[in-house]
């Protein structure tokens, strides 16, 4: 399913969102070990969790998205920032919700 998803990368995330004939959305979360200790990786992974339900509250339905965290963050707002720019750039995401 993911695809034929629309896709969109920074250094530290990317992004992979796809419609999923439903009615919500779902979130995916994948990070590796390398990105450090189960504290840092729990961390990012609230992060982004946050991230989407504040950003995407009352948004369309019908996607999957799937958030892939590759590198630890430099901050709270530094993530925040990037995370609204790589959704921002997913086009077929930005145009469906509208």
């Amino acid at each position: 399913m993911f695809r034929e998803g629309t896709r969109a990368h920074t250094k530290q995330y990317s992004l992979i969102v796809a419609e999923n004939g439903l009615d919500n959305i779902r979130l995916g979360l994948s990070i590796r070990k390398h990105v450090g200790r189960a504290v840092d990786r729990n961390y990012e992974k609230r992060l982004c969790r946050e991230f989407f339900r504040k950003a995407l509250i009352g948004e369309k339905k019908g996607f999957d998205v799937l958030i892939i965290i590759k590198h630890r963050s430099q901050g709270f707002m530094k993530s925040y920032g990037e995370l609204e720019g790589l959704f921002n750039r997913a086009e077929l995401f930005r145009r469906s919700l509208k």
